[in-house]
């Protein structure tokens, strides 16, 4: 820890002598503070002692101009690159999460991709992000709720591109995220139950044909506005309960998720061929599929495993 304060003591007094005029106050604590924050991300890849030092002499804005002028330039091109990155992500998923048809493995494949996945990764490599940790202060939570009420828009922006690079993740990390979370996503999204084809113990269906409900958040709608309904309000509302009961402790039958071709009783847990079909498109699912695993590891070469369990989601015509 010693030698580390030595070394940043006299990039300090270089930095200062070399690039800090008459004109221009001199900044120490926010120089130190930067090269701080540069050196905990550095690696040995990313160049040595020397090349460190130069870059710290001829990235940092020793003056208000400069620094607002960098501010300006990251503003605008992170905007850019996030909206973009948004619009790209979005239209690769639009299969998967709009209703437009059946979803192929390709559409899963193309829902699971993030195509900024790497960008973390090029920005430190081309030490872009270097240039915002020795610039602009990184903050921790604590400082954020204590003091932010008291900081500027500027100071909030400054943090927020500093908050950016609190992490330096590999790319098929972020890639392996990418593709748990699209999974996670479409199970979520198919997790539907077919609403005409509970039946009671007297084979009474109590909802209308070709109701379909996405698992929690319909359901638990439909809970809500069936107390509008005097007369089987109270009867949809415990069926529609006894479901998500089902579902949460995952004694639901496989058969009856996003399929209209099974009738079930979800009190006695019974299903049987629908005496009526809703729809012509089966679709079947693994209960246990959900449960998605990861394992990082980071010393050395990180890697990542995923274990999705069997296949998520099989479709019949």
């Amino acid at each position: 820890m010693f030698y580390k304060t030595i070394i940043a003591k006299s990039i300090l007094l270089i930095l200062l002598a070399a690039t800090v005029t008459a004109q221009t106050p001199p900044q120490p604590d926010r120089l130190a503070r930067g090269t701080a924050q540069v050196r905990q991300f550095w690696r040995a890849s990313d160049g040595d002692e020397k090349q460190l030092d130069d870059f710290v002499r001829a990235n940092f804005a020793a003056d208000q101009q400069t620094l607002d002028a960098l501010f300006s330039r990251m503003e605008f091109a992170f905007e850019s690159l996030d909206g973009h990155m948004q619009m790209i992500g979005r239209d690769l998923r639009q299969q998967s999460d709009l209703d437009l048809g059946p979803i192929h493995p390709f559409d899963e494949i193309l829902a699971g991709y993030w195509p900024g996945a790497h960008l973390s990764d090029d920005l430190f490599e081309n030490k872009l992000a270097f240039v915002v940790l020795l610039n602009f202060p990184l903050t921790t939570l604590e400082e954020r709720l204590t003091q932010g009420d008291r900081w500027s828009r500027r100071q909030w922006a400054e943090a927020r591109l500093a908050q950016r690079f609190t992490k330096r993740i590999p790319a098929e990390v972020n890639l392996a995220n990418a593709k748990a979370g699209a999974a996670a996503a479409q199970y979520v999204s198919t997790y539907n139950i077919w609403m005409h084809h509970l039946v009671d113990d007297a084979g009474h269906r109590l909802f209308p044909p070709k109701m379909r409900l996405l698992e929690h958040w319909n359901l638990r709608d439909e809970i809500k506005a069936d107390y509008a309904d005097k007369t089987n309000g109270l009867a949809r509302q415990r069926m529609v309960v006894r479901v998500m009961e089902r579902i949460v402790d995952q004694s639901i039958p496989n058969d009856v998720v996003d399929n209209p071709a099974v009738d079930w009783n979800p009190v006695t847990n019974a299903t049987k061929p629908a005496a009526e079909r809703s729809a012509a498109i089966a679709i079947r699912r693994s209960p246990d599929w959900a449960a998605c695993s990861f394992s990082l590891s980071t010393p050395g070469n990180p890697s990542v495993s995923r274990n999705l369990g069997s296949s998520p989601v099989s479709r019949q015509m």
